[in-house]
């Protein structure tokens, strides 16, 4: 296969509360091309599938981006979940997931066996094999006793994320006072919810504003508007949080690791 297709669906409707977006990819053999993960505070569940296996991954959030090279990519699906749902569909604190992929195997069990199976009857049938990936999350939710703690959190987490993204609170206290919240009680929810502490997720919010206007303005112009103290401090942050200088990134001159060809690292995760 020389051609395909990547595409970005809504969930079905009864997941639209809880699962963002579904991503579903089928490329084959192409020119090799940059994968490029930004740090973010999601999770989702992923599937890969070549000739030989399926895998099944829960992916968490990422407080450093990732990049991956690859000539092919077997068929794809990766359903994202909104922050503060990964512990009712997942069955486990976000924090075990930050910075990792964990094989849905070690999570459900039994459970991971039977989806297997089922997308393995799937096969690379795109609507076949989201239905099989979104029935075993509303079965997730059919049998859970926390749907409306869960309603709630996702609330909170949306109010948390919105004002780190649009006005970056000078300090947990701030944030937890406009949530009104104790400190204590908005670090154990970051914690279990979203994976990464509020000062971690404020700097990530921060670089992916930055990274969304780079091109646009002057670097020290960018610093000022996206809430950096100044250039130095962006040139910092981007070599921290992306692993490159900001005029490399740009660039495209990314820190790539070398081609690999497993099925875990041809997956654009």
């Amino acid at each position: 296969m020389t051609n395909g297709s990547s595409k970005t669906l809504l969930p079905s409707g009864r997941l639209r509360p809880w699962v963002t977006s579904v991503t579903v990819m089928s490329v084959g053999s192409m020119p090799e091309r940059t994968f490029t993960r930004l740090p973010n505070g999601n999770s989702s569940l992923v599937m890969c599938v070549d000739d030989e296996a399926v895998k099944l991954v829960a992916v968490g959030p990422n407080d450093r981006a990732s990049y991956k090279r690859s000539s092919s990519i077997p068929f794809y699906a990766r359903l994202s979940f909104r922050p503060g749902a990964a512990r009712t569909l997942l069955g486990v604190v976000a924090s075990d997931l930050a910075n990792r992929m964990v094989s849905v195997d070690d999570l459900w069990g039994n459970r991971a066996t039977r989806l297997r199976e089922a997308l393995h009857v799937a096969g690379r049938n795109e609507d076949a094999a989201v239905r099989v990936l979104e029935s075993v999350l509303l079965e997730r939710l059919e049998t859970s006793r926390d749907v409306q703690a869960a309603t709630h959190g996702m609330q909170l987490a949306h109010r948390a994320l919105e004002a780190l993204d649009c006005d970056d609170p000078s300090s947990v206290n701030d944030l937890a006072s406009r949530l009104g919240v104790s400190e204590r009680r908005l670090r154990q929810f970051f914690s279990d919810e979203i994976g990464v502490s509020p000062k971690r997720m404020a700097r990530i919010a921060r670089i992916r504003r930055a990274v969304s206007r780079v091109g646009r303005v002057g670097w020290a112009r960018l610093a000022a508007d996206t809430g950096f103290y100044d250039q130095a401090h962006l040139n910092a942050e981007f070599r921290a949080l992306l692993g490159v200088s900001p005029t490399n990134f740009a660039r495209g001159n990314l820190p790539l690791p070398a081609p690999l060809h497993a099925l875990r690292d041809v997956c654009p995760t």
